[in-house]
């Protein structure tokens, strides 16, 4: 069971205007209050959260349709390409 937090008018107040005054850039995140930045954190991981899904099941479908462009040899080729490359950027790692 949930229940609604019910704020102070005053307080109610204070955080509209600093909301407002970080949307028009005139306070920065380091402004805020330590609890109320809190918030603004928790909201930020839960998003990062939920955009990585979906970023991840982006990138997995554009990858589907990039191979099936390939025929299965031209798809051989690019597996081989990427190999290849990644091995000489790995090598080049440890030279430095």
């Amino acid at each position: 069971m949930s229940r609604k937090v019910v704020l102070p008018a005053p307080v109610m107040e204070q955080l509209e205007i600093l909301a407002e005054q970080l949307q028009l850039g005139e306070i920065g995140l380091q402004d805020l209050p330590s609890p109320v930045a809190a918030f603004f954190y928790l909201g930020e991981t839960s998003a990062k959260v939920t955009a990585s899904e979906t970023i991840e099941s982006l990138e997995q479908e554009c990858d589907r349709y990039y191979l099936a462009a390939f025929t299965p040899a031209q798809r051989d080729a690019e597996y081989r390409r990427r190999f290849i490359a990644a091995n000489e950027a790995e090598a080049l790692d440890w030279e430095a």
